[in-house]
């Protein structure tokens, strides 16, 4: 029989016991008053040396929205940067100098459909140090009517509908005691009728989710006034507040019902701005962003699959707008009636994303159709949204029309590259151009890797007048390609797969007397002066190049080069064909595609084939190109 325990071996248990208790409800208390920190509830800094915090539960360094603004700015002033901004006095928390101030957000609300006036949206930032200073409210909550939410019976102020539920909601109790009175009599006016009292009639649509405009109480404008929610007018409203780690940190404005919104942690409004009076404009739609740490995701390294094989879906000329677009010679000629180019393209580039399932995306070019986007920004988050979506990583490089809108090639580029899943890059300042950059395809220590090239091709001649026509590659372009490639050194070029992409064809792509798969449709639109691309290409060991820039050309062709050094070098020269409905086609029943490059590491060898918008399960001129690390004159029927 086992021996009873000891008083003092139990008292050293139930010690033990109290003593974890203990140790484990401070700790979730200290874990909680932490936190509570961090989010602003509390204020422990102010009792304690803010370095004998822990950093991540210290507040956040971060600028607060104090206010928001509508501004107007008039045709005498339009050349004036600040004819729209507030004065730095007015809003809250007044002149904060250096701590902050208002700022205009760099897009007409109207996209210039007015000759006399031009609006823009402001907001007044201030700095963390600031507000911890002087603790009035920041923003921390944004809404926009519908007008749906203005047919609400009683909502003369076309107050949100998401505005009218919460204050309504915070306010039940209180309100339901101020309005007993009223509430009885309109009960036993709707029982004598044969109908529901009112608070039941609400109450049992509220538990069949089936809440119509005419059971939504529109509160007082005390209760309003007591909510922090205050409109801004057009429909827009702000609450105010203590800031914590979701008050809102930014705006933006999209344009458009197709706009989407692919930053991570912001959220784009579903109703526009109200009563600018734009008519067949793109309305603006306010995109927001709450508070938190908002990072793209990583990218994995890229590498080839377990069977060896990495896929590429080239996407040349999508042309998108500001809007849904309009469509130039849509195939058949009898669809071009009601055609929206861009959500037509979309629906191309989506029906082939799902056959294919790439590994990659290149985009070549002429992501935006200039003038046809006044907010390119709106246009190029539309032709990169079904790529995040899917998280697939891809890689721009900058057409002639990307630039003719509002934001620099250079712009273009770092707002490429600051997006979700993108591998885009703006490259070496020393380097002629913006996105010249290397993308490298890890494969396994007995198979052959990949080089992808990403390169700026420019845009119109600098000096039309000598020189017509376009740009050219230049010689610090030359030099970083070849000597990018001398870099990788772990392998020989035999054993490398390289490729390179840009938008503006080469003037090898006229040597049209050689080898060649595909169309030729129209005249090759490539420089005039050749500054040695083609031959900067082989000695990097690129086997494949391929552009975009002229539609309904989408041939490869193999050029052979006589080189002092290299002796008889040969490259595919391919385009990806246009692939947007945006821009024009027009040559002999053209049909918008796009292009698949198939890698294999463990056979060292390229494929390529295409997809046409008409009949995107058919595969269109499936071919060989590299085979065994050897540029040759191979082609093949066989399905990839």
């Amino acid at each position: 029989m086992a021996a009873s325990l000891k008083p003092s071996n139990l008292l050293n248990r139930r010690f033990l016991r109290v003593l974890i208790y203990t140790v484990t409800v401070l700790s979730i208390g200290l874990i909680l008053l932490l936190v509570a920190n961090r989010r602003r509830i509390i204020h422990l800094d102010e009792i304690l040396q803010p370095d004998l915090l822990p950093d991540y539960f210290q507040p956040k360094s971060r600028l607060y929205i104090a206010d928001i603004s509508i501004g107007s700015c008039g045709r005498l002033n339009w050349k004036s940067s600040l004819c729209a901004t507030p004065k730095a006095s007015e809003g809250p928390y007044g002149d904060v100098g250096s701590e902050g101030g208002w700022t205009t957000l760099n897009k007409d609300l109207l996209l210039g459909s007015s000759w006399t006036t031009k609006r823009y949206l402001n907001v007044k930032k201030i700095s963390g140090k600031h507000y911890e200073a002087n603790r009035d409210k920041v923003v921390v909550d944004v809404a926009l009517a519908s007008s749906d939410d203005c047919n609400i019976k009683g909502n003369k102020l076309c107050v949100p509908k998401k505005v009218l539920l919460e204050v309504g909601e915070k306010n039940k109790i209180v309100g339901s005691q101020n309005r007993r009175r009223d509430d009885k009599n309109d009960a036993v006016k709707a029982a004598a009728v044969g109908g529901a009292p009112i608070g039941l009639m609400r109450r049992s649509s509220t538990n069949n989710n089936k809440k119509t405009p005419e059971n939504i109480r529109v509160p007082s404008a005390k209760e309003f006034a007591n909510s922090g929610w205050e409109s801004k007018g057009y429909g827009l409203w702000i609450k105010r507040g203590p800031a914590t780690d979701t008050s809102i940190q930014d705006l933006d404005i999209l344009f458009g019902h197709d706009a989407v919104e692919p930053r991570i942690g912001w959220t784009l409004s579903d109703s526009p701005l109200m009563g600018l009076g734009m008519a067949g404009r793109p309305e603006p739609r306010v995109s927001v962003k709450a508070g938190g740490d908002h990072q793209n995701p990583i990218i994995d390294k890229l590498q080839f699959n377990k069977n060896g094989r990495f896929k590429i879906l080239q996407v040349a000329d999508i042309h998108f707008s500001t809007g849904v677009g309009k469509c130039r010679d849509p195939e058949p000629p009898e669809s071009a009636k009601g055609c929206e180019a861009d959500p037509r393209t979309l629906k191309f580039i989506n029906s082939v994303l799902d056959l294919e399932q790439p590994d990659m995306i290149a985009l070549t070019g002429d992501q935006i159709f200039g003038e046809a986007a006044p907010d390119p920004q709106t246009a190029l988050f539309k032709v990169l949204m079904p790529f995040i979506k899917r998280k697939i990583p891809y890689a721009i490089t900058v057409g002639n029309h990307d630039d003719e809108s509002v934001l620099s090639r250079q712009e273009m580029i770092e707002l490429a590259a600051s997006l979700p899943y993108s591998l885009t890059e703006v490259g070496a300042e020393k380097v002629d151009g913006f996105g010249n950059y290397r993308v490298d395809v890890a494969g396994s220590k007995s198979s052959a890797d990949a080089a992808l090239y990403f390169m700026d091709s420019h845009s119109y001649s600098l000096d039309p007048k000598n020189d017509p026509g376009y740009d050219y590659f230049k010689q610090s372009q030359l030099d970083w390609i070849v000597g990018s490639s001398q870099e990788l050194g772990r392998l020989s070029e035999a054993q490398r797969l390289s490729m390179a992409f840009f938008h503006i064809p080469l003037p090898e792509y006229r040597k049209t007397d050689q080898p060649m798969v595909g169309l030729l449709k129209e005249g090759v639109t490539a420089p005039n002066k050749n500054t040695g691309m083609r031959s900067a290409l082989a000695h990097a060991g690129v086997q494949v190049a391929t552009c975009g820039h002229d539609h309904a050309n989408d041939y490869c062709l193999l050029d052979t080069e006589a080189d002092e050094t290299l002796h008889e070098n040969r490259m595919w020269l391919c385009y990806g064909g246009g692939s947007g409905e945006g821009g024009y086609g027009g040559y002999d029943g053209y049909v918008r595609r796009v292009r698949v490059f198939g890698l294999r590491s463990n056979t060292n060898s390229i494929y390529t084939w295409k997809r046409l918008e008409n009949d995107p399960l058919k595969v269109v001129d499936h071919q060989m190109v590299v085979k065994e690390g050897v540029v040759d004159q191979v082609e093949d029927d066989n399905q990839e």
